[in-house]
């Protein structure tokens, strides 16, 4: 399991990057930012989820209506169009990009590949494809072991069925 090595592209947010990272046990390179200028793109979730009141770091489906998703999503990208433009601004005075970069908000997406062996992929789909991990981080461990049962199938079959029944 550790000398079998998958290699996966990922563009993702900057948030959900701070918990990928977490798993130490991967080669990760990431886009840098120093070199390449950043294109406009934001993640901008389609459904807004509220604070959960038990877990701290949670969160919950809300109630709340149509309109105050999109009064959400309208702030969201009024954010992300002025950090966007105070950064072009920035560039064409003449400032770094190393400099410039630090007025972008977190959903800015970035460019990862991120080496793992199955060893350490496997902790990685038990800890973020799980109802306890944020649900963005969650949707790239589910396309992650799509990806991984494609290449090791049998692997893949045996780690399902022992999270179903544990051994």
């Amino acid at each position: 399991f550790e000398m079998a090595k998958i290699t996966f592209e990922v563009k993702l947010p900057i948030f959900v990057m701070r918990q990928w990272v977490r798993h130490r046990m991967q080669n990760l390179n990431e886009v840098s930012a120093r070199y390449t200028e950043l294109p406009e793109e934001y993640y901008l979730p389609t459904v807004w989820r509220a604070q959960d009141h038990l877990n701290r770091q949670g969160s919950v489906p809300t109630q709340e209506g149509a309109d105050w998703h999109q009064a959400n999503s309208k702030l969201a990208e009024e954010v992300y169009y002025h950090a966007h433009n105070t950064y072009k601004t920035l560039l064409e005075r003449g400032v770094a990009r190393e400099m410039a970069r630090i007025v972008l908000p977190v959903g800015i997406y970035t460019k990862v590949h991120s080496c793992w062996d199955l060893n350490n992929l496997l902790k990685f789909f038990a800890l973020r494809d799980d109802a306890h991990a944020q649900a963005e981080i969650q949707d790239y461990a589910r396309a992650m072991k799509v990806i991984t049962a494609e290449l090791f199938p049998w692997v893949m079959e045996i780690y399902e069925e022992q999270r179903i029944k544990p051994v």
